[in-house]
């Protein structure tokens, strides 16, 4: 095999995609081997095919693609929206630029109604290339790629045409070209002038309004979107009630209506009780159904089943607001780039503060621009160019005025949502006062939990959290902040409480209330996989509602406002978002159990949700909402539930006020107004001489009983031991490397520029020297190029780390190893799979797509590949990201952790750590932390060590802000500037 495969390794550049009709298939360049065998016996300078390789493994293992005998099959919707570079790495062709016109063959009474579409080349010239999938091919050699929205529009126009399981009539033909022309809008795609001017309404409930009329009184049907004075005059220029209404609009085109039988049957009851004397009237009020189908005719203006939290002000157009107890700008809007990240909810502003710094930014998107780069570096953050590009109008414009927050050029906020009262300024919102105890001292009494197994035996910690949660919910306290370390069991603890409450009380509930779960993505499938490990047929049921589930649970547009809305100011907006839009269908929801959703869902659907009323709204790792008004924030506070649970063992992460705003949300007022906590709590922190603990006991004490939190070294007897290596773990760099290492530091010292480029310049170094000590040929990729050995020998933070899992390798026992960046990730999977000659390593890299259609496979797989890794017998290595380890995987098969990209922030690394050093872990656990050192002077690795360990204490307070004991750029650089060989000649650079 290796012979054949070397006598082939010229054709070898790239691996063979074929489109297919429901993805790309990708297979072997080469008839004589499979795909495994291929990927199995690539050469190290076979760089390309290294490079697609490593991004379909990884796209496997993030259940993005699939593995099968033929090859590795990716689906279309995968495809689409993959990012452009991934898709140019992949050999795929150039994305579609041009315009797709469609247009109608007949008209909508026509059974043979169908559409026809044409691609169109700037000049108007039509191409005609045959589409299978989301590829379209003219030429063996011309192809294009759709875009995600493109190929949803055309799966849908081809879809229609070929439809045979209804009949292509009026009705049929009008409801589904609504659904078509909203696609067509979101992918930009011209209408000819017929189908441009036929808008469709297809309600499927009817309003009634009253109307005095003399001594009588009109009873007129309304329908939601429509213009109730036309429909009306137009509902009575007809002697019967009608199946389609056509009302002319302004432009000259038509809004139709569309009914079905039974609605209209519906219409003629309404048309034989058009006006009505008001003893009538009062005789219908008692029995509306006698009269009115109730199905289809609204009766109850007040459903009693959906209503808004009485937190709600109103319906309105959300506009950020900056706080200047929160954010640091004061008074001044300071331009720059807000960079969020859906998957941990943390965000990162990049300011921009003065001329020289915008000056300095144009150049760089100029040289992005110039080679071809699809991304910039700020900050250490990655900013896509093009993004970067259309920020510098708006940057330049808010530096000349500071007084007043400008927006992005086109920039419109016109997103409704529910106003809450955000408790800010003053506290005017409070949660429902407990019921009284005759100053009874709140007690822990644990009450049995029904159907758990029996061999399941809660831990004592556990039945404390567990009679905790019961009593706050038995004396109607507002809710609870479950705060417990990592590995204490948390999901546990409130599943017990859901199946006790469900099965205790939900019998005794006039009105059925379901409960909500709320967690980032990769801890959904946790929730619903522990349920059946605990319980023996438990009482309830999950169902999923995020991704690809979402469609299930999903109405059509014209549908959406069938459900009676409570009447508050600006509801409008609601029924108009409903109508374009679509809506969840929240009266199915209501009667549910639990549902599982993630914090996107809550913040897209909050309109949706929040008629909802819900038994307990629980959310799983509750820093996502740390920061006040935000939209996701917000929209988990507006939320009408009769209890809320908030859980995360961080509950502090970027300053005290994170704590206020989680607490805002479990107990709404009970720590007073942010403004007022601010005053109290965060400014005097910011003094050397406050006593953190004792602000800490006094945060503790005022939030009382809402509070409950464990540390596992307090309350753990039985963990096995910890060891944490470092003096074995340090190695001397290799003269490559110091040579590397060296000029980078001494480039701080060549820079002649000062003030912010200075500053960016400096985070530019540190980021260099630190991909440096990873390894000196990380940056310009020539690792890639090398043999194993030769690769091994140029780092030796990799010498280190390979002798370590020689180690474990010998002892048969499993090992994490985490790394920031992916291309330190893509190093280390090489090196393992070669040196030990194992199958293809997992990366787990917590790539979460921002697309809802792609996250229900991308957690299912997520788990998979941790679940891979636990049970293959002996040895095994998986390679995480920090930042995919701090949420909710449990790993306790390995007990070898080796973090050989450090995180700046120890509370973090530590978090990463109890991934395996949690409940279930029998086995001595080893943290390693490799470090490149040298005998002349201090290192980066050696320095960034130092000072993680200084701050790791404050880290470890249960209320001190993770943030504070982040080790800052400024701390690493005066460090190194002091132990650097030419500290003792020149004067040292600051930060300053």
């Amino acid at each position: 095999m290796r012979n054949l495969f070397q006598k082939n390794k010229s054709e070898l550049t790239q691996l063979n995609w074929q489109e297919t009709l429901t993805g790309i298939l990708f297979t072997s360049p080469s008839e004589n081997l499979s795909l495994t065998e291929y990927a199995a016996n690539l050469p190290t300078d076979a760089h390309q095919a290294q490079a697609q390789w490593l991004l379909l493994k990884e796209l496997l293992d993030n259940g993005q693609a699939e593995s099968s005998d033929s090859g590795i099959h990716i689906p279309n919707e995968e495809i689409c929206q993959l990012e452009s570079v991934e898709q140019e790495r992949l050999g795929l062709s150039e994305p579609y630029p041009f315009d797709i016109e469609i247009r109608s063959h007949g008209t909508f009474n026509q059974t043979e109604f169908r559409y026809n579409y044409q691609f169109l080349q700037p000049d108007r010239k039509p191409l005609h290339p045959k589409r299978i999938g989301c590829i379209l091919r003219l030429t063996k050699n011309w192809v294009y790629l759709l875009s995600h929205e493109q190929f949803v529009l055309l799966e849908a126009l081809d879809t229609f045409n070929a439809r045979e399981d209804f009949e292509k009539n009026f009705q049929n033909n009008l409801l589904e070209f609504a659904k078509i022309k909203s696609l067509a809008k979101e992918t930009g795609a011209a209408l000819e002038l017929y189908l441009n001017q036929n808008e469709v309404v297809a309600p499927e409930t009817v309003r009634l309004r009253l109307r005095e009329s003399g001594n009588d009184i009109e009873i007129i049907p309304d329908v939601a979107g429509v213009d109730s004075e036309k429909f009306e005059e137009l509902f009575d220029k007809f002697p019967n009630s009608e199946t389609t209404y056509n009302l002319p609009c302004p432009d000259g085109g038509r809004t139709r209506v569309v009914f079905q039988e039974k609605q209209r049957e519906a219409l003629e009851s309404i048309k034989e009780n058009r006006r009505v004397s008001r003893e009538q009237l009062a005789e219908m009020a008692k029995h509306p159904q006698a009269y009115f189908d109730p199905e289809i005719v609204e009766l109850d203006p007040t459903d009693d089943t959906l209503s808004f939290s009485e937190r709600v002000l109103e319906i309105g157009i959300y506009q950020p607001r900056v706080y200047p107890f929160v954010s640091p700008y004061k008074s001044e809007w300071i331009p720059g780039i807000l960079v969020e990240d859906d998957k941990s909810g943390t965000r990162t502003k990049i300011p921009i503060t003065t001329e020289e710094e915008l000056t300095e930014l144009k150049e760089v998107v100029r040289e992005a621009k110039r080679t071809g780069q699809s991304h910039v570096t700020r900050n250490g953050e990655q900013i896509p160019t093009r993004d970067l590009e259309e920020f510098l109008p708006f940057i330049e414009d808010q530096l000349r005025d500071r007084k007043k927050p400008r927006r992005k050029q086109g920039e419109k906020s016109e997103t409704p949502v529910l106003i809450i009262e955000e408790n800010i300024d003053e506290s005017g919102f409070m949660g429902p006062t407990p019921k009284p105890t005759n100053k009874e001292a709140f007690r822990h009494l644990l009450e049995s939990t029904p159907n758990i197994k029996r061999e399941i035996d809660l831990l004592p910690h556990q039945e404390e959290g567990l009679a905790w949660v019961q009593q706050l919910w038995q004396r109607a306290y507002p809710g609870g902040l479950l705060a417990d370390d990592m590995g204490l069991g948390k999901t546990l603890q409130v599943l017990c409480f859901l199946e006790w409450h469900h099965v205790r009380y939900r019998s005794q509930e006039s009105q059925h209330k379901p409960y909500l779960i709320v967690a980032p993505i990769a801890l959904l499938e946790n929730w619903a996989a522990e349920y059946p490990k605990f319980f023996d047929n438990g009482a309830l049921n999950f169902i999923t509602l995020y991704g690809k589930e979402l469609q299930n649970y999903k109405i059509d547009p014209s549908e959406a406002n069938k459900i009676q809305i409570p009447k508050i100011e600006g509801v409008e907006r609601l029924r108009e978002l409903r109508k374009k839009r679509g809506a969840l269908n929240v009266k199915r929801l209501q009667k549910t159990d639990v549902v599982l959703t993630t914090y996107e869902t809550v913040r897209d659907f909050q309109l949706d949700l929040g008629l909802i009323h819900w038994a307990t709204v629980i959310i799983d790792e509750a820093q996502r909402i740390k920061t006040p008004g935000t939209l996701v924030t917000n929209a988990l506070k507006a939320l009408n539930t009769d209890f809320r649970i908030a859980m995360t063992g961080t509950p502090v992460e970027n300053s005290l006020m994170d704590l206020w705003c989680i607490t805002d949300f479990v107990a709404p007022g009970y720590l007073d107004s942010a403004k007022s906590f601010n005053t109290e709590f965060c400014r005097p922190l910011e003094k050397p001489e406050t006593d953190i603990r004792a602000l800490g006991e006094q945060i503790r004490k005022r939030i009382g009983v809402h509070l409950k939190r464990r540390l596992k070294t307090e309350i753990l007897d039985d963990l096995p031991e910890k060891h944490i290596h470092v003096e074995n773990c340090q190695q001397e760099m290799p003269p490559t490397q110091v040579e590397r290492y060296q000029a980078a530091l001494q480039s701080t010292k060549d820079s002649g520029s000062t003030g912010p480029q200075q500053r960016n310049r400096i985070l530019h170094i540190l980021h260099q020297l630190r991909d440096i000590s990873d390894h000196p040929l990380l940056s310009d990729s020539q690792w890639e190029q090398l043999a194993i050995s030769e690769l091994i020998e140029q780092s030796a933070k990799l010498m280190v780390t390979v002798k370590l899992l020689k180690d474990i390798h010998s002892a048969g026992e499993k090992v994490i190893l985490f790394a920031e960046r992916r291309k330190t990730q893509h190093l280390l999977a090489r090196v393992i799979k070669e040196k030990f000659e194992l199958g293809d390593i997992s990366i787990v890299n917590g790539d979460t797509p921002g697309s809802k259609q792609r996250e229900g496979s991308m957690k299912m797989s997520r788990q998979q590949a941790v679940d891979s890794f636990q049970d293959t017998p002996g040895f095994n290595a998986i390679i995480m990201s920090p930042l995919s380890a701090g949420v909710g995987l449990n790993i306790t098969e390995a007990n070898h952790v080796i973090h050989y990209s450090r995180w700046w922030n120890p509370a973090k690394e530590d978090q990463a750590s109890d991934r395996v050093y949690r409940i279930g872990q029998k086995r001595p656990v080893h943290i390693y932390l490799p470090m490149a050192t040298h005998s002349e002077f201090k290192t980066f690795d050696v320095i960034l060590h130092e000072l993680l360990e200084r701050k790791r204490q404050l880290s470890q307070d249960t209320l001190f802000p993770t943030e504070r004991a982040e080790v800052k750029p400024a701390d690493i650089l005066d460090a190194l500037q002091a132990t650097s060989p030419e500290s003792k000649h020149d004067t040292p650079l600051t930060i300053e």
